[in-house]
């Protein structure tokens, strides 16, 4: 892949790197609920000692329920075994209990071709308090934004390749990334 040739003093790319620039600070001084309502997702397979991480999901109270949002490739990935969470401080992972809710496979019978992969967890087990405090309502949703085409977006979550577990601890780093 070739990279293009965008010249940098020409007035109209100078303009609209001024302006997206303003869009992202305009984004970065938005207080980040969501942000922290982001949870990474491991399981355990049987025959290894540590949680793996397969993806990361947001936590959400709805009434007095909780439930975790994320790809349903990322619960493929947990298949039958118990669905595990923390908060990435190095606190004990906590095993959840639910209900999972997906959007249907695609042609090849999995989610990789499903064009919405979207999964939903209803939290069954209770939960620690530090979840609870980090999970986001639905009067933190922005749904304002989808009639703007210009729109910013910030996409958090934990990348697998940087999670360290030990024993029942995880330790892993939030990533923030404009869209």
């Amino acid at each position: 892949m070739v990279k293009p040739d965008i010249d940098l003093d020409n007035p109209i790319v100078k303009k609209a790197i001024t302006y997206f620039q303003n869009k992202m600070i305009t984004a970065l001084n938005v207080p980040q609920r969501v942000e922290s309502a982001v949870v990474p997702i491991y399981h355990k397979p049987k025959l290894k000692r540590k949680p793996i991480q397969v993806g990361s999901g947001v936590l959400v109270k709805i009434k007095s329920e909780y439930f975790i949002f994320s790809a349903s490739h990322v619960f493929d990935e947990i298949g039958s075994y118990q669905l595990l969470t923390g908060d990435g401080t190095g606190s004990e992972v906590q095993s959840l209990c639910g209900d999972r809710f997906s959007s249907g496979r695609g042609n090849s019978g999995t989610h990789r071709d499903d064009p919405i992969d979207a999964s939903v967890f209803h939290i069954q087990s209770p939960i620690s308090e530090a979840l609870k405090k980090a999970a986001i309502t639905l009067n933190d949703f922005d749904f304002s934004s989808l009639k703007e085409s210009k729109s910013v977006f910030i996409a958090a979550g934990f990348r697998v390749k940087k999670s360290n577990t030990a024993g029942n601890t995880v330790r892993s780093r939030r990533d923030v990334r404009f869209v």
